[in-house]
C-alpha cells in the first residue's frame, strides 16, 4: 500500500495534473511532456505519473458519468483546473487499488490548490467523499442491451468515433473494441535478421512470445522497466519497435533484392528499417519526411541498426515539392505512403486521441492524404507499385482517399492492384476485399488500413 504525507501534493500528481490541464487546454503530444516531467521524478513516481494520465484519458467518460450526480453542472461545463482536480481524485478512488480512500479525497483537495482552485476545495473535498462512498450510484448502459451506449459512456468513447467503429464492425464489436482500447497494448518488436554478432539466441534473452501473424515479430509479455533501450540487444540494433500490424503492412510492398524504394513520411522510420530489412544490403531505400525532429530519430535508428549503407534519407515537403521537381528525382519500383491521419487506428497507445480529435478532422487529413498521393504518383515507375497506409479507420481517409486519387489526374494510370501474390503473404484475417484491416479486438494489434495500388506498364 502506499503511503503519503496528508497536506503534501506528491509529484507524480503534480506532474499528471500539468499533463492533463495542458492537454485540456490545447491537446498535443502526451507523452512527451510526460517523458519530459518525468526526468525530474524517480522511477516509481514517473511509472505512477503515466498511470494517471493514461488511465484518466482512457475513463474520461465514465469518470465523468460518475461524479455527474454530485455536481450541479455537467464536468465539462465546469473549469479545466476544477475538471482535472476532479478526475484525477477519482481515477484515485475507483481504480487505484493502492491508494486508500482518505489519500486520494485529501490528494484531491490538495490538486484544486496546486491548479489555483483553493476556493472550491470544499466542493472537491466533498464530491470526492460522496464518490468514495458510491452515495449516488449511476445506472450505465447494458453492455448486451445497448452497446454502443455502453462503448460510449463505460469504455469512454466519444459517440462519434463509436459510430465511425460501429459502420466497419457493428454494436458487439465496437464494445469489444473499445474494451481493448482501454487496456494496456503489447510492446512488439521486429527483429533483425540475420541478427547481429552475439544476439543469435535474442528470442531467449527476451520475455516475450513470437507474433501470431508475422515471422520477424516479438510480441513482449513483460514491459521493461528502464523502457526498450535497457533490453538486451538494443544498442546493437537487434531490434526496433513496430508493431505487428504495421509490420504487416510491409508485406504489401512485396521487396526483390535490387529494388528501389522510395519511403514517404517515412519518420519516425520503422518501415524503413523493415524494407531494407527485406531488400538487403545492396539495394536504396530513400526515406523522406518533413519534420527534422522525427528524421534525427529516423537517422539513429538506422545507423544504431547499420543500414545506414542502404538507407538516403532525404527532409521534404512533398505538399509543396511534389516528386520529379528536384533535379536528379528518380523512379522507384515501390513507393510506401503511410500518411498523416488522424491516428483514430492508435487509440489504445493514445488514448488522448479520441478526445483530441473531431469527425471535422477527418476531412481535414483526408484531403491532405490525397495531396500527398498525387505528389509522389510521379515517383512510381510503370508497372510499379504505390502502397498507401493509415492507422485510421475512418471511410473518409480509408477506401474514400483511394476512390478521390484514381479519380484524379495524377492516379489516372493506377488501379486497386491484388493482395494475392505478395511475399510473405499478407495475414488472410487482415485481407478485407482488396484491402488490408487490422483490427485491436480481432488482432492485438493496431487499427491498420492498407491498399496496393499498381502503375499501367
Amino acid at each position: 500500500m502506499t503511503t503519503e504525507s496528508p497536506g503534501r501534493l506528491t509529484p507524480d500528481r503534480r506532474l499528471a495534473a500539468e499533463v492533463l490541464l495542458r492537454q485540456f487546454n490545447r491537446p498535443g503530444r502526451v507523452d512527451h511532456w510526460l517523458r519530459e516531467g518525468a526526468e525530474r521524478l524517480d522511477g516509481p513516481e514517473a511509472r505512477r505519473s503515466w498511470a494517471r494520465v493514461y488511465g484518466v484519458l482512457r475513463h474520461r467518460g465514465h469518470l465523468g458519468a460518475v461524479l455527474r450526480p454530485y455536481l450541479r453542472f455537467p464536468l465539462e461545463e465546469q473549469g479545466v483546473e476544477l475538471q482535472v482536480a476532479l478526475l484525477l481524485g477519482s481515477y484515485d478512488l475507483l481504480h487505484m487499488d493502492t491508494v486508500p480512500d482518505r489519500a486520494a479525497v485529501d490528494q484531491g483537495v490538495e490538486l484544486a490548490r496546486f491548479l489555483g482552485e483553493g476556493r472550491k476545495t470544499g466542493l472537491v473535498n466533498a464530491v470526492l467523499r460522496r464518490v468514495s462512498r458510491d452515495d449516488k450510484p449511476v445506472r450505465l448502459p447494458d453492455r448486451d442491451k445497448s452497446p454502443l451506449a455502453w462503448a460510449s459512456t463505460v469504455a469512454s468513447h466519444p459517440a462519434w468515433i463509436v459510430d465511425e467503429m460501429a459502420a466497419r464492425v457493428g454494436g458487439a464489436e465496437t464494445a469489444q473494441w473499445c474494451e481493448v482500447n482501454n487496456q494496456e497494448p503489447p510492446l512488439t518488436l521486429c527483429l533483425r535478421t540475420p541478427a547481429p554478432s552475439g544476439h543469435d539466441d535474442l528470442r531467449g534473452q527476451l520475455v516475450g512470445v513470437p507474433g501470431e501473424y508475422v515471422e520477424d515479430a516479438l510480441v513482449l509479455t513483460e514491459r521493461p522497466l528502464g523502457g526498450v533501450h535497457a533490453l538486451p540487444g538494443f544498442e546493437d540494433g537487434a531490434f526496433w519497435v513496430q508493431d505487428e500490424a504495421a509490420q504487416a503492412v510491409c508485406r504489401l510492398l512485396d521487396l526483390r533484392p535490387g529494388m528501389r524504394v522510395l519511403d514517404a513520411c517515412a519518420a519516425p522510420g520503422g518501415k524503413t528499417l523493415a524494407a531494407a530489412q527485406k531488400l538487403g544490403p545492396r539495394s536504396l531505400v530513400v526515406a523522406v519526411d518533413v519534420d527534422e525532429v522525427r528524421l534525427r530519430l529516423l537517422k539513429e535508428s538506422v545507423d544504431r541498426v547499420g543500414f545506414s549503407n542502404r538507407v538516403a534519407i532525404q527532409r521534404r515537403d512533398l505538399l509543396l515539392e511534389p516528386w520529379t521537381t528536384r533535379s536528379g528525382d528518380g523512379g522507384f519500383e515501390v513507393v510506401l505512403l503511410d500518411a498523416p491521419c488522424s491516428g483514430l487506428g492508435v487509440i489504445r497507445r493514445h488514448p488522448d486521441i479520441r478526445w483530441a480529435r473531431t469527425r471535422e478532422d477527418l476531412g481535414r487529413y483526408a484531403d491532405r492524404q490525397v495531396g500527398l498521393l498525387e505528389s509522389v504518383a510521379p515517383a512510381v515507375v510503370a508497372g510499379g507499385t504505390l502502397v498507401y497506409a493509415v492507422c485510421s479507420f475512418s471511410r473518409a481517409e480509408n477506401e474514400e482517399v483511394v476512390e478521390r486519387f484514381l479519380a484524379s489526374k495524377a492516379g489516372r494510370d493506377f488501379s486497386i492492384g491484388t493482395l494475392k501474390g505478395c511475399t510473405p503473404a499478407i495475414p488472410e484475417s487482415m485481407v478485407d476485399g482488396e484491402f488490408m484491416r487490422s483490427y485491436p479486438h480481432r488482432h492485438g494489434a493496431d487499427a491498420f488500413f492498407a491498399a496496393r495500388l499498381e502503375r499501367d506498364l
